[in-house]
């Protein structure tokens, strides 16, 4: 519909009924939920590498954890139909983890984020969209 409205093709006013904006409601962002040593969230994004954003940022780390040393022990547990597990660390930069190793960093838009160096977290465990996430100190 856009390519014919742009090529001028159609009337806008052939595409349907007009909307009141008034009318439109607005979804709420999800929103992480930090306490002492875990951060519940949600996947929010899954981008074309794997790599997967979460609801939260640095100060959802900040406040269940406090300061993070490179290359700290983290558990992520997955939700959902079957719960994954996922032994990880915090990294800021990829190459802080050996490559195939899975890593939670904040990532350049200060969105708290999941991936595998120089590999697809989300297909290697099937995860994807709206799937619940639990983050919490892992063994060393």
């Amino acid at each position: 519909m856009a390519a014919h409205l742009a090529a001028g093709d159609v009337a806008f006013e052939a595409i349907g009924p007009a909307v009141d904006p008034s009318t439109l409601v607005r979804l709420p962002e999800p929103e992480a939920v930090a306490s002492d040593g875990l951060i519940e969230t949600v996947i929010t994004y899954v981008d074309s590498f794997g790599n997967v954003r979460l609801a939260g940022g640095a100060d959802a780390l900040e406040r269940a954890f406090g300061p993070l040393a490179e290359g700290e022990p983290m558990e992520v547990e997955f939700g959902g139909d079957a719960s994954i597990h996922e032994a990880s660390r915090y990294a800021t930069t990829f190459g802080a983890v050996p490559p195939g190793a899975s890593l939670v960093y904040v990532d350049s838009l200060g969105n708290l984020a999941m991936a595998d160096n120089q590999g697809n977290l989300a297909a290697r465990l099937g995860i994807g969209h709206d799937r619940p996430a639990r983050i919490s100190r892992g063994r060393a």
